[in-house]
């Protein structure tokens, strides 16, 4: 064998050599990229589950008029409109809407409201006694029961 040849052969050993290892050290890659894009499609998933068990119920509250003119028979009055709105993608079961503090004038209970579904009702305070309201709304869904928002 003469030295061309065995320069010609190692040249093609070591390119085999070296193709071998880089079609394993590729693959390997391609595999932990293809266990992580896995684990997050997983969790995407789960997520995605834990989402369609949600109901989202979100009370907004819209003043409708000015006080009326005072009198000794009616004091001035605030009316307005509560919308209770299912916003989530499960159905809200055994719904509660209460007016935080000691003079509660907030206080409905709803069966049930499926979702993208809304309720109106009518309101009318004496006047102060909207100013800083905090209602609270509660709820049970497939995803848990006494969850809560708070306006």
């Amino acid at each position: 064998m003469d030295y061309i040849s065995f320069v010609s052969l190692t040249i093609s050993v070591l390119a085999l050599v070296f193709g071998v290892y880089t079609y394993f050290a590729h693959d390997k890659k391609l595999k932990e990229q293809q266990a992580l894009l896995n684990d997050l499609n997983i969790e995407k998933l789960k997520k995605e589950s834990r989402e369609q068990a949600k109901a989202d119920v979100r009370v907004s509250l819209t003043i409708d008029k000015e006080p009326n003119n005072f009198s000794m028979r009616n004091f001035y009055e605030t009316s307005g409109t509560i919308k209770i709105t299912n916003f989530g993608k499960a159905t809200a079961y055994n719904i509660r809407i209460r007016q935080k503090g000691y003079f509660s004038h907030i206080n409905y209970n709803l069966e049930q409201l499926a979702p993208n579904e809304s309720r109106e009702y009518h309101k009318t305070w004496e006047s102060g006694k909207i100013i800083n309201v905090e209602v609270i709304a509660q709820w049970d869904d497939d995803y848990g029961k006494n969850r809560s928002s708070t306006i």
